[in-house]
């Protein structure tokens, strides 16, 4: 049975588009898990919300960038920009202004969504690797500009008291909401017509040019949404650190995570950074106490996975339940039709 769905791929009524059982049923565990992520506090430890909130915020990070680099094709490697930016509004302005904390958290994803927004008119013009190129420019400029400018500390950063952060339950609550709004929004947007233009634009700018999809607006808009994101996650991870420097709060590994735990998962799907991160952050912990070995494991999966499952993780574990499934199928139908003769 399938509920009649009273939209279609662009947003007008239609009879063709219908919501199927199972994304139903979709919808509903991702509700529960919610439940279940927002009442960890009262059952895990400490440590354990740390762990959380290290996973949370990298589903958050992934899904941004999977946005402008799987959905829509231009490989960016100006992320870690985006969370040295949300991590120093947040920081400059406990350290310098009395903002209550809503604002300041508001506030640094709106700055880098804005500096996206600028940057992005200029180097979304380019393609393929000048893209790449370009975006990772601008990111080590500004690092290069907030370790020399004084107001933010220089290469010494800013700190700011303890007591202007929320606790570790706060923070895992918070980091919950942002990876919920990430998810929730991604999946919104993809499957709009905005959405579909950004895809046509991935598949060939060209032609999605010929058909009247302004290309640069699209693309820009994107990169913004993705930036206020990472810029969110950003001011949350400031939070947790307290004290912030610009060597590691610009670091490139940011946008390496980023890349690698969406490729992992899946590039243009948004369960891909879920599994990603899942993967990644069990490694991590599995393999704290030797580092090393947990950043090779990594890659020599990260090989396999491109070798070997080229879409990524989640949809080689997709076909594979099918396949279950399609054989489960084939054994009960036939066991079904001789239990029923039986009874005739």
């Amino acid at each position: 049975m399938r509920v009649p769905f009273v939209e279609n791929g662009y947003g007008k009524p239609g009879p063709g588009r219908v919501l199927r059982p199972r994304t139903l049923s979709a919808m509903l565990a991702v509700l529960a898990l919610a439940a279940a992520l927002l009442a960890a506090p009262g059952y895990l430890p400490p440590y354990g919300l740390v762990v959380g909130f290290a996973l949370l915020t990298s589903i958050a990070m992934a899904e941004a960038w999977n946005l402008v680099g799987g959905f829509g094709g231009q490989f960016s490697m100006a992320h870690s920009l985006f969370v040295g930016v949300g991590s120093y509004t947040t920081a400059t302005l406990l350290v310098r202004t009395d903002w209550p904390l809503p604002p300041v958290v508001a506030l640094s994803g709106l700055l880098p969504a804005t500096m996206a927004a600028a940057t992005g008119l200029v180097i979304m013009r380019l393609r393929s690797v000048y893209f790449s190129v370009a975006s990772l420019g601008v990111a080590l400029a500004v690092q290069a500009w907030m370790i020399n400018w004084q107001y933010t500390g220089a290469t010494s950063g800013l700190s700011f008291p303890g007591s202007d952060a929320p606790d570790e339950s706060t923070l895992y609550a918070m980091a919950v909401g942002l990876t919920v709004f990430s998810t929730v929004a991604i999946v919104a947007v993809v499957r709009s017509r905005f959405g579909l233009m950004l895809m046509a634009i991935r598949d060939d700018e060209d032609a999605a040019a010929g058909v009247g999809v302004r290309s640069l607006r699209i693309k820009v808009l994107s990169f913004s949404l993705s930036a206020l994101i990472v810029g969110l996650v950003g001011s949350l991870i400031a939070l947790q650190q307290i004290s912030i420097e610009p060597y590691s709060a610009f670091s490139f590994d940011w946008t390496i995570n980023m890349i690698v735990i969406s490729v992992l998962g899946g590039l243009s799907t948004w369960q891909g950074p879920i599994v990603g991160a899942i993967f990644v952050v069990t490694i991590d912990q599995l393999l704290e106490q030797y580092q090393a070995f947990s950043t090779l494991i990594i890659a020599l999966c990260l090989i396999l996975v491109i070798r070997l499952l080229p879409r990524g993780m989640w949809p080689g574990l997709r076909s594979l339940a099918n396949v279950i499934w399609r054989r489960f199928h084939r054994m009960a139908v036939p066991a079904e039709g001789s239990h029923g003769s039986t009874d005739a």
